[in-house]
Formats: structure tokens, sequence, C-alpha cells
């Protein structure tokens, strides 16, 4: 590329598809092209530029240099469920042969599609280096930790000032930011009534919750058949219109899978079947959430509501617009209702290919999706080269479940854009793998 060009904006209209864009690095200065791997060779050419891990890791997997395959000119990193390394489940990631010291940093990745993945694209310093810096600090700055459906997460870890807090545990100085990237319809009424013309035999329900922030279920109700309607869930006591209708979940046993919010431990799951609305059971942040009710006995169901949310500053909070309702006819899990998160118009990004960025300099670290800026931080320590990290793990706050087994993060391309002015840098790593 010539001193002073740029990249111009392609939008690739493919079928089924919808339009995938590949961005310029941001407008306004004089970029160079440094470092581009597109992944359009033979598996075995990739370590030619990526170092693996190969080995055991400390959050619960090993990642291997075969979970990373080049294919069909994308980069797979592969989950695999094998015992290998002391442990069950296996992933991948690589990172580059080449450290680089500010600059624009991009990558054109897909999500592996399961909630208990974390899809990364990160830049990190290695162990190697802590006795070199001089200026700063040992850090990691995570371009995108990114969880399904539509989540990315910037964050900046300072591993320099490492700690032990109260408990004795090792704590650092970090900073992070949840960042939905198709945001919930503030306006909409967030209560919901899912009916059967014909009703199922049902011993136990299931309501599942698919997203990982806070969620506050404030009824659910399970009744039988009526030919008269329903009760309004927000109006308390309303089921009195309905004689000889019955609500099963009153008298049902429950069990949760859930993180308990510290402040509101008084409220158990229970709280959310007590025919009140202005009760409610909140569960914290975390993904599977999910809330089962023991009818004791197979039961004629017609009918589920649900309640989540409740407004805060004439929008509604905490509320659920992705799940699934499931019931147990005696023998197996069935499918009563759900609402994915398309049907929610929301983005899946294990669906489609998104852009992913980062402009690093001296004063900010400046974050992108899809060539819109969305977050910043000051740059207070990150002066030092690193590597670029593409990763696939696992996320401590999911159920593992076995469809998880061959699931992939898929990588289009990684590019690094870099400014003639003296500052910016690239060198080689030294030729160590940890």
């Amino acid at each position: 590329m010539k001193k002073g060009s740029k990249l111009k904006v392609l939008i690739l209209l493919l079928a089924g598809a919808g339009a995938q864009i590949f961005a310029e690095p941001p407008a306004g200065k004089d970029w160079k092209l440094v470092f581009e791997d597109d992944f359009k060779y033979p598996n075995a050419e990739l370590d030619k530029t990526w170092f693996s891990q190969n080995g055991a890791s400390d959050q619960g997997r090993s990642r291997w240099r075969e979970n990373a395959d080049v294919k069909d000119g994308n980069l797979l990193l592969i989950a695999k469920k094998e015992n290998r390394g002391g442990q069950e489940w296996t992933s991948g990631n690589i990172w580059t042969k080449k450290l680089f010291k500010y600059g624009y940093f991009e990558c054109r990745y897909k999500y592996a599609d399961h909630l208990c993945t974390n899809n990364s694209f990160w830049l990190v310093t290695q162990p190697w280096q802590k006795p070199l810096i001089k200026e700063g600090k040992a850090f990691e700055i995570d371009i995108n930790e990114g969880w399904v459906p539509d989540i990315m997460r910037p964050n900046l870890h300072n591993w320099t000032d490492m700690k032990k807090d109260e408990k004795g545990n090792w704590t650092h100085p970090s900073k992070t930011k949840i960042l939905r990237v198709s945001p919930k319809n503030p306006d909409i009424k967030p209560d919901v009534t899912e009916s059967k013309y014909d009703p199922v035999k049902a011993s136990k329900i299931r309501l599942y919750f698919g997203d990982y922030e806070p969620m506050h279920l404030r009824e659910l109700r399970v009744w039988g058949v009526s030919e008269n309607g329903y009760p309004n869930i927000y109006k308390k006591g309303d089921e009195a219109n309905y004689p000889g209708l019955e609500n099963y979940a009153l008298n049902a046993k429950v069990e949760a899978f859930y993180r308990e919010n510290p402040k509101f431990a008084d409220r158990p799951p229970q709280t959310a079947l007590d025919g009140d609305p202005e009760t409610g059971w909140p569960a914290y942040f975390g993904y599977n959430k999910f809330i089962e009710i023991d009818l004791c006995k197979l039961q004629d169901v017609a009918c589920v509501q649900f309640l989540t949310g409740y407004k805060e500053k004439n929008k509604y909070v905490n509320f659920t617009d992705a799940y699934k309702i499931e019931y147990f006819d005696g023998k197996k899990w069935q499918v009563f209702a759900q609402k994915t998160f398309k049907e929610a118009g929301r983005l899946d990004l294990a669906q489609e290919y998104h852009l992913y960025g980062l402009e690093w300099n001296e004063d900010w670290l400046i974050y992108y999706f899809d060539g819109k800026e969305i977050y910043k931080y000051k740059n207070e320590f990150c002066y030092t080269p690193a590597a670029i990290y593409l990763s696939l793990a696992f996320l401590g706050t999911a159920e593992i479940t076995a469809d998880l087994d061959g699931k992939t993060m898929s990588v289009d391309y990684v590019r690094v854009w870099q400014l003639e002015d003296g500052k910016s840098s690239v060198e080689n790593a030294k030729p160590t793998v940890r």
C-alpha cells in the first residue's frame, strides 16, 4: 500500500448472510497496513505466523494446536469434548510471533454458537517481557471478549500491580465493560402469556432465560384449560374472577440455576410463585438461568404466564425478551414455547461475521464495532509492544452442555495498521512458547 493511501469501504452482499462490512481504520490519519492474515493457506502454514499453547490452563480447559484449524479461508478455533491435559474439554488459541506497539487492530470473526463460550480478540504482553518493561506495566487489552448472543466486552488489565486481598486471593487493577450491541427495546411490555390450543400433560415446567444480565422474575403462573381466558398477571387477585381455574405454580416445588444477587438474598425463587406481581426473584449476572417447578403429578397445562422486569425512569429494565418454556411429560423435556434472539430483534453474533477493532495510542484505547466507536479508556500504562491473541474459552458462569462439542469460533481475517509517526513499532517476539 502506498503511503497516504486508504483501504476503501467494501460491502459484500452474500445470500442469506446480510451485509458484511470491511471497514477502513478511523478516518483523518495516515495509516499504513503493517500486518495481515486472511488464513487463505494450508493449515500447516499457520505456524509460520502464530504460536499455539499446546497444554493445560488454569481455567478448566486445555488448549491445543489441533483445535486451531485453517479451513476454506477461515481460522476455526474448536471446542472438543475430550479428556486431554487432565481436563474434559479442550479449545484452541493462537498468538502472533510479532509484537506490536500502537496502531489500529481489527479482526472479523463470528462467535461459537453456545452460551458458555468466550470468543476473544486481545493484546497482551508476554511473561518474558516483564523484566524488560521500563515504562508502563505488563498488561492485557481485551479488544473483545465476546459472549453469545450480542455482548462485547472491552476489558483492560494491569498485570504488574498484583496483590492479595483479605481472603488471600491474588487480585490486580482492571477495568471491564459489558456492552450489548443490539439494545433491548425500552418500550417493551415485559409480560408473556403462552397458550396451547391443545393442553399438554406435564409434571414439571422450566422457564429458561437466555441473557447474561441480571433478570427479575416477578411472577410465574401455570394454568390448566380455560374457556374464558386467563387472569391479568398485573392485577393481584384477578384470579378470583375465574372460579375453578387453578394456578398449579402456587403449590409447586421449586429449583433454580442462577447466581444469587447478594443485595436480594431474602428473595428466593419461591417469591416468583406467590401470586403477587409486586414481589419477585432477582437473579444475578450469569448464563443459563432457569427456574423449574415440580407440579408433583401430571397436570393438563394449557397456559404459562410470566412477568419479568420493572419500569425505571420510563423504561423497562431487568427483563427477558428471549426465553424458552419447557415441560416434562413424564419421560423427557419438551418445548412448550420459545422466542429466539432473532425473533426478539436482537443481533446474534454467532450467526454472522462482524468487525471488532481497537485504536491504541499513547493517550487512548478506543474500541470499535463494525467500524463505529463504541467505548474508550484513558491509556495509563499500555506502552509496551504486545502480541495479538485469538482464543476460544469457556465461561465459568454458564453450564457446559454436550452440544458444545464441535462448536467453533470462526475468524475471517486479522489486520493491523500503524502511523508513521516514530511511536509505533513492530518487532519479532522471543522464540519461546509458554
